[in-house]
């Protein structure tokens, strides 16, 4: 799995569960940024 495809997975969820997702580029280093699901986050490199 890709990290574009994992984004696009967890839009899906969070759209169906009624939970915010959002991902943001500037908190990370080169092609890294961050996952946001609800309160919660990862990181995720390399969306390519």
């Amino acid at each position: 799995m890709i990290g574009s495809e994992l984004v696009r997975r967890i839009e899906r969820l969070g759209k169906a569960r009624g939970i915010s997702v959002r991902f943001v580029s500037h908190q990370g280093k080169g092609s890294h940024g961050r996952l946001y699901y609800g309160e919660r986050f990862t990181t995720v490199k390399d969306r390519k």
